[in-house]
């Protein structure tokens, strides 16, 4: 079993997360664009990805898992850029800002790639922070008034 393990993982393309940007947070929730580089670079055929699930952390507010459909060829060694929105509830907008009004907001993703043509997922993990003005700037007119110092 570990022997075909071996092999199949040996044939799984890489994933990089290239950029997360916040497009927006509100009572609704967060939303964040992220952008992956996928690369079938251990497959000599073209495979497919059919879906990504996120699991998004923010400051420490575990904010869920949220799944994309995803339809992409990828061609052998040639890297794919995937861009998702990726929105989430927020549990508490009002310590979300607080943890932006200190600086840097760090959030970690972790994910999978599901893979149709060969049935196996691909594991990624990233750790990165949101700058300030991206989370204030969005977060600011959905506080209500003196929620802020």
């Amino acid at each position: 079993m570990v022997l075909l393990s071996g092999c199949i993982a040996g044939q799984l393309p890489t994933v990089r997360t290239d950029q997360i940007e916040v497009r927006g947070i509100g009572l609704e929730g967060l939303t964040l664009a992220v952008r992956l580089v996928i690369t079938n670079e251990r497959h000599s055929d073209t495979i497919h990805l059919d879906a990504l699930r996120v699991h998004v952390t923010v400051a420490d507010q575990d904010l869920g898992v949220v799944d994309v459909p995803e339809a992409v060829d990828l061609p052998p060694n040639e890297p794919v850029i995937i861009e998702s929105d990726v929105s989430v509830p927020v549990t508490s907008l009002p310590d979300l800002a607080l943890a932006a009004a200190g600086g840097p907001v760090p959030y970690h993703l972790d994910g999978r790639a599901h893979v149709l043509n060969i049935g196996w997922t691909v594991d990624f993990e990233y750790d990165g922070d949101i700058p300030q003005n991206q989370i204030m700037g969005a977060a600011v007119p959905a506080i209500p008034f003196g929620l802020l110092p």
